[in-house]
């Protein structure tokens, strides 16, 4: 009878899970369908060139994307094979939380949930378009997944570990910010994986060596963490470099925009006037600088106002490299205040304000030559007014990293009392601050795509707060409840026992 009422028990759980596949399914179905074949701008349209061997690859945009496309377009010869792969492992990523929501939370509330808050609008409003910064988050998400079904105990479960560090790797071969938010994430493995140790020294004696047990548990933990983080990070640059080899990737240098926005807009005319640079670099930077305050965007000057690269190319590299070094090292760091204060106010504005929420049905030229076309009109007409028209308007804030801020540090407040969803809601709300503390110094606009993942982390760790906080309430009301039960019935063994001897 107990094995019938276990079978019975295990099959609907296992009903329940299926139904949610099915869920899963069916969104990432109409939504492929209705966004096809994905929605480019001009960086997409610059990687499809690259993917269609129109163009060599360069490391502007990460060579891993043009690459993985190449792949698929191979495979498939749609465009659109992309999108496929976007949306697969954003839902699959899905699908898993919802599991872990419903298994280990025992919540089925909360599995669908996870599937709710992936249709919200700010999850929702990005799956359109081909970002890197959408296939990064998509690859988090996924890898989420994984870890949140890692179980010390359950030596099954440990197989989610491969699919999580590749994940990990990919999503910083896709975007190089990612190494912050992989941080708490490659810790959280860690701490995962020490449970699973045993030490022969407990077995001798637990009182003796009982703190000295704690103490290298927690000194094997913290190498742990250290190798975890140093592993995926140095896999990364590995693979990357490996990339560029195989490849033959052309160099860009971009990290020279950002030293072109810091000497242009933190150094003072004077000082630029008087420094040990060509004469011709201080005049276009002098003749350049006010196109950009002109323009109130005193940030992204090679795009904005200074004319790109090299003879005015898109995506190539900026010029006199070297003497923009020299003055970043000379009149840039050597002035911390005036540094902070320029890149505080361009980080403000990112913090508080938003742009890009959503990319609507529109074509441009350059997508256009490669073979983009419009999605579904119907389809675009309904989620256009959904994110667009209701969400960007009613709820504004949602679409604001500042929200995202506060969510996550009341988030992490609520963990501590999420009883088994403390560690898994603190890494997630950790993974979102490192992404948004790391654009302090190379923010280059305030588009939501750049507070894409922390948004998407930090509402899954919202999820499984609440899950784990009735979990632990219902938990504490059960062993009340036992406790309770054990007391009252000692009394009567021991009327029982004084009957039975008189």
């Amino acid at each position: 009878m107990t094995k019938v009422m276990s079978l019975s028990k295990h099959n609907k759980v296992l009903l329940w899970d299926v139904g949610l596949l099915l869920l899963c399914l069916a969104i990432a179905t109409v939504t492929f369908l209705g966004f096809y074949p994905g929605r480019a701008e001009h960086d997409i349209s610059e990687q499809a060139k690259q993917m269609l061997g129109m163009k060599n690859l360069s490391d502007w945009h990460p060579p891993i994307v043009a690459i993985l496309w190449r792949g698929l377009y191979a495979v498939t010869g749609k465009l659109g094979s992309l999108l496929a792969f976007q949306l697969g492992i954003y839902f699959l990523a899905v699908f898993l939380l919802a599991v872990f929501a419903h298994r280990i939370l025992k919540s089925k509330w909360a599995s669908l949930a996870m599937i709710a808050i992936s249709v919200s609008p700010w999850a929702y409003s990005q799956l359109n378009t081909l970002w890197k910064d959408t296939i990064m988050a998509a690859a988090l998400l996924l890898a989420t997944g994984c870890l949140a079904l890692l179980v010390p105990k359950k030596k099954k479960t440990y197989w989610f570990v491969l699919p999580a560090v590749a994940l990990l790797i990919f999503a910083t071969l896709v975007r190089k910010n990612a190494v912050v938010a992989v941080v708490p994430m490659c810790v959280f493995l860690a701490w995962r994986l020490v449970p699973g140790i045993r030490w022969r020294v407990e077995r001798i004696s637990r009182q003796k060596l009982n703190r000295k047990i704690r103490v290298r548990k927690s000194v094997l933990a913290t190498l742990i963490c250290v190798v975890a983080v140093a592993s995926v990070t140095s896999a990364a640059l590995c693979a990357d470099a490996g990339i560029a080899r195989h490849w033959k990737v052309q160099p860009t240098h971009q990290v020279y925009q950002v030293i072109l926005d810091d000497v242009m807009f933190s150094v003072p005319e004077s000082e630029l006037n008087g420094s040990a640079v060509p004469q011709e670099l201080k005049d276009k930077i002098n003749e350049t600088r006010p196109k950009c305050y002109e323009k109130g965007e005193p940030y992204d000057a090679y795009w904005n106002c200074y004319g790109k690269g090299i003879a005015g190319g898109a995506y190539s590299p900026i010029d006199n490299r070297d003497e923009l070094k020299h003055l970043w090292l000379n009149h840039v760091i050597t002035h911390p205040m005036r540094y902070l204060e320029y890149r505080w106010s361009v980080y403000k504005f990112y913090l508080t304000t938003s742009q890009l929420e959503y990319n609507p049905n529109r074509l441009f030229g350059t997508a256009k030559k490669v073979g983009f076309v419009k999605g579904n009109k119907r389809f675009e007409s309904i989620v256009f007014s959904y994110i667009h028209e209701w969400a960007k308007k009613d709820i504004a804030f949602v679409f604001k990293p500042w929200f995202w801020l506060l969510a996550g540090a009341l988030v992490s407040i609520c963990a501590w009392w999420s009883g088994r969803s403390r560690a898994f809601a603190l890494m997630l709300t950790g993974s979102a601050f490192l992404y948004i503390f790391a654009y302090f110094p190379v923010v280059p606009a305030n588009h939501f795509r750049y507070t894409y993942w922390p948004a998407l982390a930090v509402s899954v760790a919202f999820i499984a707060v609440v899950a784990g906080a009735v979990k632990a309430w219902k938990d504490r009301h059960e062993r009340a409840g036992a406790l309770h039960a054990a007391r009252d019935d000692k009394p009567e063994r021991r009327v029982l026992e004084s009957s039975s001897a008189r």
